[in-house]
């Protein structure tokens, strides 16, 4: 227990021994106590403040609820059974245990005063004078009353101090607060940032691949073309040539992917219905699940236009419910909704993408296995897939990315394992 004024239990002075965790609390409650005539004693848990009360009992003790090591209410509790320490007054002052019950708890065993932080400074001083009333009318005057008036002006100069200074304690934990939020905000949009740095990389990068791999490709399809014209027979040679023409076509929609993936095909725009687009293609989306896989529409029904390429948006719809379907064990749900959002500063602050406005948004949940953070972290990457090898090409999601990336729109993702995936489509609204 540590003393801050020196001095023995004779000068005529009341002894408060300050019991609390918290650096600041104990100061403050010092400063005030002392600049009001008492000497102060403080200890940071109950077995610390009871051992030093057994040496040196105090004249009255405040105490907080929630500490290490021994807590207020077993402080209290063995306060009282001491015959010395119980005729002590004891105040508990709170910031935790704020409901009725637990001042009755309090109450219940021996507490004079349940207290809660902040407390108006009058009203702390008034129960510790009130408490300490028998005492005080015991102790002899002292010999300061002449100073007394100058004495009275500097309580209360250190009082005003005092309130400042609690303001300004409370005002800093609130900015440091707002400061650890503004942290893990900044973490998270540094990471979005290299997220999306890296799939402009891999754009770009792509893009220029598949210049070089469609001229590969052209070449490869004119010679199988001008062999097969010499050889239409059927023969071990034409069959040959019919392989190499049916895997020309299928590079050509590697390609056409990867094109999609980098932005860089030829879109025809127009003012859609997004709904609308959703009802004409459902019997498609229908046919690509199985039938133990329900799908279910949720239309807002009042969206406004988005200038969209109908094809590129029913690609994105068939990418979407196909994915949903490789990550479901039957039976399973496939539900898709729309609705139309107005995104605020705030929102694309903390989302990191796109601007204020309005936005049609198209969203894509599943009942599948789920995704971890190391694959949410690669969703939308090329070539990136957790199917079987030669299940799948892995461009699918990525695809959907470039085709919303060009649509001036951007895509939020979340998912856990076991628990499905949620899909976010946002596209920028046409004005009314």
């Amino acid at each position: 227990m540590a003393e801050t004024r020196s001095g023995d239990y004779t000068d005529g002075m009341a002894t408060v021994l300050i019991v609390d965790d918290n650096e600041q609390n104990l100061y403050m409650l010092r400063i005030l106590l002392e600049t009001h005539g008492y000497t102060v004693e403080s200890a940071t848990q109950g077995a610390e403040a009871l051992e030093g009360a057994l040496a040196r009992p105090p004249d009255l003790v405040i105490s907080d609820i929630l500490m290490p090591v021994m807590d207020g209410f077993s402080f209290c509790r063995l306060w009282k059974a001491d015959p010395v320490l119980k005729s002590k007054p004891f105040v508990f002052y709170t910031a935790t245990y704020t409901e009725s019950r637990d001042e009755a708890f309090a109450l219940s065993l021996g507490a004079d005063r349940f207290l809660l932080k902040p407390q108006d400074l009058d009203r702390l001083l008034g129960v510790v004078g009130e408490l300490l009333t028998p005492i005080k009318s015991k102790t002899e005057p002292t010999s300061e009353e002449a100073e007394e008036s100058e004495a009275e002006f500097l309580r209360n100069y250190n009082l005003t101090l005092f309130r400042k200074l609690e303001k300004k304690v409370a005002a800093l934990e609130a900015a440091n607060k707002a400061l650890q939020r503004d942290l893990v905000l900044r973490q998270e949009l540094e990471r979005q940032l290299v997220q999306a740095q890296k799939m402009e990389s891999l754009g770009q990068i792509a893009g220029g691949i598949v210049h070089d791999f469609n001229n590969v490709l052209a070449v490869i399809g004119s010679m199988a073309a001008l062999l097969s014209l010499s050889h239409r027979h059927p023969s071990p040679t034409k069959d040959g040539i019919d392989k190499i023409q049916e895997a020309v076509k299928m590079g050509g929609g590697l390609a056409r992917q990867l094109l999609a993936f980098a932005r860089k095909q030829d879109l025809t725009m127009e003012s859609l219905d997004v709904d609308a687009l959703l009802k004409e293609t459902l019997p498609l989306l229908v046919a690509s699940l199985p039938k133990t896989v329900e799908l279910k529409l949720v239309l807002d029904g009042g969206l406004p236009d988005v200038n969209a390429d109908a094809v590129q948006l029913q690609q994105l719809f068939l990418n979407f419910v196909s994915n949903a379907r490789d990550a479901i064990t039957p039976p399973g749900k496939v539900t898709i909704d729309t609705a139309s959002l107005e995104l605020d500063r705030d929102f694309v602050k903390h989302r990191g993408e796109g601007q204020p406005g309005r936005y049609v948004r198209i969203r894509f949940l599943d009942t599948g296995c789920g995704m971890d953070a190391p694959t949410l972290e690669k969703v939308f990457e090329p070539f990136f897939t957790t199917k079987e090898p030669g299940t799948g090409t892995g461009l699918g999601l990525s695809v959907v990315y470039g085709i919303v990336r060009q649509h001036r729109g951007f895509l939020q993702v979340s998912s856990a394992l076991g628990r499905g995936t949620c899909f976010e489509v946002y596209l920028p609204a046409l004005p009314d």
